[in-house]
């Protein structure tokens, strides 16, 4: 069957719907399991990070008081505030779990899940829990630094005593519509809301590329020939243009490319891939035979 990279939805969704033995899909009991992790995992992040933003505001008032405005500025190592030892193991217990749980959905009793493939995966997730240390790090000196100035311009008077009574408010905000007006210039990044947020979009993220990693760790030991990748064009995801890749089929150890950004992923929510090309995505790869891969053209 004659194809390009882009792939009509209908013919994607024909390979899905094959049968069951000829095309593993997700199951829906598998489905709903992945969904009820990412929730676990988003609360669970949440809490470290309001534990965390609560412990970082704590130091900030002490530095303030003790070297004034300019104390928010005292540069530390990140990790020196950010407790970067359990937030891996929030994130070991919740992506490895997906990630075996994954492998076991498409290879059964032939998964097993192998060291090296754990410590790689926690490798990564060790640089990627140091560089958000760093961002955080990072947003909530600039969010300070940037509201002391403005307090200070419009309100001189200002005690620190005030100041340290909004930097602890500050973390309770539950929404920007409930943000009073003095709280305004710290932003919304550090409120309750914010820290959800983000929560939110760390465990998607981490999820669902845990869930295509387990994919393709058990394709390896099926020998699983090729892959299509199958995007999520509910227009939930953020604009990440990966419409472009959907139905894209590729031998197993060739990369998938994103035509609309040059991106090159091994799977949707590739470590290895630009932050833009992952956040939020809720992509997946599904395996094929030889066979139905010829219905995309690929292999003929």
């Amino acid at each position: 069957m004659a194809c390009s990279h882009h792939i009509e939805r209908d013919a994607v969704r024909k390979v899905e719907t094959i049968t069951p033995s000829d095309f593993d899909g997700e199951s829906r009991r598998h489905a709903k399991v992945v969904v009820a992790r990412a929730k676990a995992f988003s609360r669970a992040l949440e809490r470290w990070l309001k534990k965390e933003a609560r412990k970082k505001v704590r130091v900030m008032i002490k530095d303030i008081r003790q070297f004034g405005p300019e104390g928010v500025r005292i540069v530390r190592k990140a990790d020196e505030d950010w407790d970067e030892e359990q937030l891996l193991r929030i994130i070991e217990i919740y992506g490895i779990r997906q990630l075996a749980d994954s492998g076991m959905e498409l290879a059964g009793d032939e998964w097993f899940l192998a060291p090296s493939v754990r410590d790689t995966y926690l490798l990564e997730k060790r640089v990627l829990i140091q560089r958000l240390s760093l961002t955080l790090e990072k947003e909530m000196q600039k969010a300070v630094g940037t509201a002391l100035g403005t307090w200070y311009i419009n309100e001189p008077n200002l005690t620190i005593g005030q100041i340290s009574e909004r930097l602890r408010k500050w973390l309770t905000v539950s929404s920007a519509a409930d943000t009073p007006y003095e709280l305004k210039p710290l932003g919304n990044k550090f409120t309750s809301w914010g820290l959800g947020a983000r929560a939110r979009m760390i465990a998607r993220t981490e999820t669902n590329q845990a869930r295509n990693r387990g994919r393709l760790e058990a394709g390896k030991i099926l020998g699983t020939e090729y892959w299509i990748w199958i995007a999520e064009t509910d227009g939930l995801s953020g604009d990440r243009q990966h419409d472009a890749l959907d139905g894209q089929v590729r031998r197993t150890g060739d990369a998938f490319v994103n035509p609309a950004t040059g991106a090159v992923l091994e799977y949707p929510g590739d470590a290895g891939a630009e932050a833009s090309e992952i956040i939020n995505c809720r992509c997946s790869i599904r395996a094929l035979t030889a066979d139905q891969a010829k219905q995309f053209g690929v292999g003929v």
